[in-house]
């Protein structure tokens, strides 16, 4: 392939995509956002809306907050919210619904005679329908993190660049769902079933993977209870002991007491013996082995095994977060660090202390070089390789078909 007919595949996804009136409308969104966040903006004591202004103390934060804390709180909460839901969550549907219709529209009779007769492979050009699905996502990424993280940099005094990290997250997510709707596509040339069939896939996806995190939660929470129970129970042994041989000790310590005669106790009589009623023998017959607890077992199993299987496109928030911050051990630390020094100056200006924030559940979050279930490299790789072999498996298929 050279490099006229490349140019030509870019020129063709790079028109779809703006021929597309489903990017326009979202694209107007993406302004709109925008928009907001210069419209909406922070300082140390107040929030303003335009010219209105409004104190923290009359939205609800505490009166114990150092100068700009409340800020900073405010502007960690709209970074988590536009990472995970505005570009994460809603803006990876809005993106399906507006490309779910490339390869079906490229299999409709007319296009497809028109497509395939030219001396380009029906590999290249699935290829290039998938690029254009990129390129919209990549354009649509990148004006609306780059827009907000202006809009916030100047309105409210964001630090860093963790947001700028939204935009790759987004593609890396659209690339690995995408790949599914165009092996749909392909299989149904449907454009109706490839959007259904993203969203089911998306929702049994993220099913899976909760279900098998829910799993992971309960045995570290029995865990910790037969742990913390074992530690009580040890303790309260070393308790009788010590209390046993201070007993002993005490005993030893006093004079001998006089001898107790004890009277006899009268022999039993057999024959009343005999005479009294037999006790009542337990003759229930055995309960079988518990049927739903294999089953359960067995759905465990396939869950786990699933889970390694799937895409993980949930947990892209989670590297982003590895990314930025560093092994999540050392992040506490510092975080911890950093609470202690501003809880000791909140004494020190005579407020009152705050209190450390409750540790999270459970521990989902990924390490580098953690192990497999937690580590890093083990989500990327099997995400990566879910969405080629599925993509693969797509231009199996198209090869296939006959029109």
């Amino acid at each position: 392939m050279n490099g006229t007919v490349l140019r030509a595949l870019f020129i063709d996804a790079y028109q779809q995509v703006l021929d597309n009136w489903v990017f326009r409308i979202l694209v107007a969104l993406v302004f709109g956002t925008v928009a907001f966040s210069f419209a909406v903006g922070a300082s140390p004591d107040s929030i303003s809306i335009l010219w209105l202004r409004y104190p923290y103390a009359e939205l609800g934060f505490e009166a114990n907050m150092l100068p700009g804390e409340a800020r900073r709180e405010l502007l960690q909460g709209l970074q988590s919210l536009f990472i995970d839901n505005v570009v994460g969550t809603f803006g990876l549907l809005g993106c399906l619904a507006a490309t779910s219709f490339f390869v079906p529209q490229m299999l409709e009779r007319g296009a497809a005679d028109t497509l395939f007769s030219k001396p380009v492979s029906r590999t290249a050009l699935l290829t290039a329908r998938y690029a254009a699905g990129l390129l919209f996502v990549g354009i649509l990424a990148v004006a609306l993190v780059g827009g907000l993280f202006l809009g916030l940099k100047l309105r409210w005094g964001l630090e860093g660049t963790d947001l700028l990290w939204s935009a790759p997250v987004l593609v890396y997510r659209y690339a690995i769902v995408y790949s599914a709707t165009v092996l749909i596509g392909v299989l149904t040339r449907s454009s109706v079933a490839a959007l259904l069939g993203s969203f089911l896939f998306l929702g049994f996806n993220g099913c899976v993977h909760g279900a098998w995190e829910f799993r992971e939660f309960t045995v570290n929470a029995r865990s910790q209870m037969e742990a913390s129970a074992r530690a009580a129970e040890t303790r309260a042994e070393e308790r009788r002991t010590k209390k046993n041989e201070q007993t002993t000790a005490d005993a030893a310590a006093e004079p001998e007491a006089e001898a107790v005669v004890v009277a006899p106790q009268p022999e039993p009589d057999p024959v009343e013996d005999a005479q009294a009623p037999a006790e009542a023998v337990d003759t229930e017959p055995e309960s079988p082995p518990d049927e739903g607890l294999s089953f359960m077992r067995g759905l465990w199993k396939a869950v786990t095994v699933a889970h390694f299987v799937l895409p993980k496109p949930g947990e892209a928030p989670r590297i982003v977060e590895l990314l930025t911050d560093g092994d999540p051990d050392v992040a506490d630390a510092r975080k911890r660090a950093e609470f202690d020094a501003k809880n000791a100056e909140r004494v020190a200006k005579g407020f009152r202390p705050r209190s450390p924030p409750n540790p999270p559940p459970g521990d989902f979050r990924l390490r580098w070089g953690g192990p497999w279930p937690r580590n890093a490299y083990v989500s990327i790789a099997t995400s990566l390789g879910f969405a080629l072999a599925v993509f693969l498996a797509a231009a199996w298929r198209l090869s296939r078909i006959r029109f």
